[in-house]
């Protein structure tokens, strides 16, 4: 079975684990509520034949029965029945309450993991990935495969409980309980054969529809002030309604079709109460013998018939999310063999990776040349030297490959010939070690919804003090800020900063930067959207830098030359180097 394979993979051994115990107590679970089945007619044998039940308990009950309830035969029977239900439905709860858990656990491990897998991913690789499926996979289709798995134990439990039911009434009676069965199963089987495709379809309709209606609220949300002057608020309103309401139709069929079954079993079950009084040609004078029997008839009627319904659900949901498993089961088998390479990649390096390294010297590109897929080659045979505590200026024009340079320094993308050398090791050998002496300070700076504090340190080392915290505060002249907040550095900075200007997000962003112990800041157009005041500012912190670290700035900003020593001029796919 294909699902079963793939959830074999999705699911990590203490996952199976889990999944064993939900089984077995799905197992036990369907014992107990068969015993409250055959509750009911053991009640009534008791009623019709009180003395020959006693015959048949224990001694000890009898001896409870004579000390405590003689003369009170039909309270005694109701009283051990009541226990008995008492204690299977605790015993349930029990199973229930570890099953919610387990499962609970199982959902948090498949969202982790498919989560993890976008941040394990190489910055070449993550950069062909569409943000709105990444959205997407992480929570709608997360939570619709651990929906499946949930719906595929639940239907376990409905069909052992069916399974023992149907197993009772054929030792009961044969001919009633086959008849029933069949006409209750075939109009199951045929509704799973005509519904699965469809089913399937609208699963996988819905699944690139979720894409596009994030897509456009990424676009509402990212473009807002273009959208407002332009008025394209409207256009963007009705892209957004013409996707919601496919998806809503294909639910609405989903729902339909998930209602159709309680509908039509639950006349035929009617039918069948009927249909059974007179193939057994009950009368008054042989109701009494035949009322036992009848009784756990009709009682497991009334509960195989919700469990019927509920396996024609749980199937119909399942195949519903069929085409959401498999984007998850895709995206876990391609995180193990990510994971496979990785960790060859690190056998690869752990003798030189683990190495206590501090960059001393400089940086080298010796003939390096790098071409994206299908395009032709962005740089060609660069050669130049950045010494420690150089100040570079990276200049060019728009795609002349400035970002594409930043990246290879970086470690993020791959020379296709030639070597990047880190003082006298190859980048790709100490490439760990050299990300951790590097500050990035991006041309958007992303600000999560927490204080200005948490901003700066921003997951980092806490220091058991605020002395360096205080000093890079003064370094990045956010003090003026901070002073005029209620709360000063434990003031909210709002959703993405909205309660800064730009230049302040720019310095809070150069703060987190100035936070880590590094020895190389990269700045990817750092004053890109500010004013002439915060752009000296910026400058004015940039040359405060300078002289105890190597600074490498991205920028077509003229100002920017006069605190840089070498400038990089990129044109033509080559680059020149101009001392300043």
């Amino acid at each position: 079975m294909k699902i079963y394979y793939q959830f074999k993979n999705i699911l990590n051994n203490k996952e199976k684990g889990y999944l064993t115990i939900i089984l077995v107590l799905t197992l036990l679970s369907g014992i107990l509520e068969l015993l409250g089945i055959s509750m009911v007619p053991a009640f009534l044998y008791a009623f019709n034949q009180p003395n020959e039940v006693l015959s048949e308990l224990p001694h000890f009950i009898n001896n409870i029965y004579k000390n405590f309830f003689a003369g009170k035969l039909l309270e005694f029977f109701a009283l051990i029945i009541l226990i008995i239900f008492i204690l299977k439905n605790v015993l349930l709860f029990f199973f229930n309450y570890i099953t919610i858990m387990l499962r609970g656990n199982t959902r948090e491990g498949i969202i982790n993991r498919t989560n993890k897998y976008y941040n394990a991913l190489e910055y070449k690789e993550i950069i062909k990935e569409n943000s709105s499926d990444i959205i997407r996979n992480i929570t709608a289709e997360s939570q619709n495969t651990n929906s499946a798995l949930r719906d595929m134990t639940m239907l376990f439990n409905e069909l052992i409980l069916i399974f023992f039911i149907i197993t009772m009434n054929f030792i009961f009676n044969f001919k009633i309980t086959l008849f029933t069965f069949l006409i209750l199963i075939i109009p199951s089987f045929v509704y799973y054969f005509f519904t699965k495709d469809v089913l399937k379809k609208i699963g996988s309709e819905n699944v690139d529809l979720r894409s596009k209606l994030i897509l456009t609220i990424n676009h509402q949300i990212g473009s807002f002030k273009e959208n407002f002057i332009q008025h394209k608020i409207n256009f963007l309103e009705k892209y957004f309604k013409v996707i919601l309401s496919k998806e809503i139709t294909n639910i609405k069929k989903f729902n339909v079709l998930a209602v159709l079954p309680r509908i039509f079993l639950e006349l035929i079950a009617v039918s069948i109460i009927f249909l059974t009084i007179l193939v057994l040609d009950v009368d008054k004078n042989n109701i009494i013998a035949h009322l036992p029997s009848l009784s756990f008839f009709f009682v497991s009627l009334v509960k195989l018939m919700p469990s019927i319904v509920k396996v024609t659900v749980f199937i119909t949901k399942i195949n519903f999310n069929l085409k959401s498993v498999e984007v998850i089961y895709n995206i876990h088998k391609k995180s193990k063999d990510n994971k496979i390479k990785n960790e060859n990649l690190k056998q690869r390096n752990i003798k030189t990776d683990n190495k206590s390294f501090t960059f001393k010297n400089s940086i080298k590109f010796e003939n390096v040349s790098f071409n994206y897929i299908n395009k032709t080659k962005t740089l060609k045979n660069l050669n130049f030297e950045i010494k420690r505590n150089d100040t570079i200026l990276i200049n060019g024009h728009s795609g002349s490959g400035k970002s594409t340079l930043i990246d290879l320094i970086l470690g993020l993308q791959k020379p296709d010939e030639g070597k990047i050398m880190i003082d006298n090791y190859e980048i790709d050998s100490i490439l760990t070690n050299w990300q951790k002496k590097i500050s990035l300070l991006p041309q958007k700076v992303f600000l999560i919804d927490d204080t200005i504090k948490e901003n700066i340190i921003f997951g980092g080392v806490k220091s058991e003090n605020d002395e360096r915290i205080n000093e890079i505060i003064k370094v990045t002249n956010l003090e003026n800020l901070i002073n005029s907040l209620d709360d000063k550095i434990d003031s909210k900075v709002g959703d993405l900063g909205r309660n800064l200007s730009g230049g302040e997000i720019q310095r809070i962003g150069l703060a987190r930067c100035l936070y880590r112990d590094f020895d190389v800041l990269v700045c990817d157009e750092p004053t890109t959207g500010l004013d002439d005041d915060n752009s000296k500012n910026i400058m004015n912190i940039f040359s405060k830098i300078s002289k105890e670290k190597t600074l490498i700035i991205v920028s077509h900003s003229n100002n920017t030359k006069d605190i840089c020593n070498k400038i990089l001029q990129l044109e033509n796919h080559s680059l020149k180097v101009i001392k300043n």
